[in-house]
């Protein structure tokens, strides 16, 4: 099988969930026997997969709508479409929700990650009619867990036998102890910490970690707040003592989890919450919330606490901190319960959709004489 990505998650983020899922699902899928992989990444911000054709560039090309950003992301999408119309594949899979011209054979596919700016009108972005178009354009919809599927069910209608729930694989696939042993691999606190990972704004509640380390010496005192990713530290932060990196490797990463106290994240909502497996994987104890689809990814190995509650946080993280053996028990569970995602799995599960979706388009094309949709 034959399969081509686009560009657009590589485009518009420069580090985060959806790019890192589009990389770790092709690279599993190049493995698996009969199928092959090819795509285009044009001008962009993250890394894309190996032998992803384009250039990356500064953020000042692609960040925002200046005029600057606007046109380099029209000449990616004129860019990607010359380039499919030389190519040969039975299947498309979009990165994220633009619609493109791509050869009408061609089997639609599109990753729903969330609803967010359905729940969050306040996030911004003008995803809506983007979402719409692209789920009914697909042939199929894969949504990374149960709750964005009942989601994608409640706000556009799609027919459930359009939509296949295929979850994430684990975690950064960087052995701990092997990253946490690694000389120079990242610069880690000599005082204990807790770790927050990418972005800060909106549902991600990270107001409520803010005001816990500025309303609670006691607490600044025992850990120091580690935060990688995201947008630059505030004043705010700096002035709570809150230590912002602001990008690591894989490898700086995983070891980042593997010497944390404990994983905070509490996030208000989430497609899946992939940084929850990304911690468990490296025996990091992790302290969220119920939200979304965070009790999906995390099971009963997570410490859940209420996103409303910073007293029930505080006292979360000073356990965590003092009794060893509660954290011991939590890292433990977090390993067994992260062994059950694996990106191979993922692959098998997608390649499954794909049969499926190949199926669908063939049959709308004969219904239809073999007309252009």
């Amino acid at each position: 099988m034959r399969v081509v990505f686009d560009h657009q998650c590589f485009q518009d983020q420069a580090a985060g969930g959806v790019s890192r899922y589009a990389s770790r699902l092709v690279e599993a899928l190049r493995a698996s026997p009969g199928v092959t992989v090819t795509g285009w990444a044009g001008w962009h911000l993250a890394r894309p997969p190996a032998g992803f054709g384009g250039r990356r560039v500064g953020t000042r090309w692609l960040s925002g709508m200046t005029a600057i950003s606007r046109l380099a992301r029209l000449g990616n999408a004129i860019r990607f479409e010359r380039w499919a119309r030389r190519r040969e594949a039975e299947v498309y899979h979009a990165t994220y929700y633009r619609s493109f011209r791509v050869p009408e054979g061609w089997a639609r596919v599109v990753t729903a990650h969330d609803c967010i700016h359905e729940l969050f009108p306040d996030t911004g972005g003008n995803e809506l009619a983007m979402k719409r178009e692209a789920f009914a354009r697909a042939d199929a919809i894969i949504c990374v867990s149960e709750r964005t599927r009942a989601d994608v069910i409640k706000y556009y209608g799609v027919r459930e036998d359009k939509l296949a729930v295929v979850h994430h694989g684990g975690g950064l696939g960087v052995a701990a102890g092997g990253a946490a042993g690694a000389a120079g691999a990242a610069p880690l606190r000599e005082r204990p910490y807790v770790l927050y990972v990418g972005r800060r704004d909106g549902y991600k509640n990270f107001e409520l970690l803010l005001r816990l380390w500025a309303e609670e010496p006691s607490l600044r005192e025992a850990c120091d707040l580690v935060c990688v990713g995201g947008e630059p530290g505030s004043q705010a932060m700096r002035q709570a003592g809150i230590v912002w990196v602001e990008r690591a490797s894989d490898a700086e990463l995983a070891q980042w989890y593997a010497a944390a106290t404990a994983l905070v994240y509490p996030s208000r909502y989430e497609g899946f919450g992939l940084p929850v497996l990304e911690a468990m994987e490296a025996g990091c104890p992790v302290i969220t919330t119920r939200c979304g689809a965070i009790p999906e990814a995390a099971g009963d190995a997570a410490c859940y606490c209420d996103p409303d509650d910073g007293r029930e946080w505080a006292g979360a993280i000073r356990r965590l901190l003092t009794h060893g053996d509660e954290r011991a028990i939590w890292a433990a569970r977090g390993r067994q319960r992260a062994g059950r995602f694996s990106w191979s799995r993922c692959a098998g599960e997608t390649l499954a959709v794909y049969e499926k979706a190949r199926t669908e388009r063939a049959r709308a094309r004969a219904e239809k004489g073999g007309t252009r949709r």
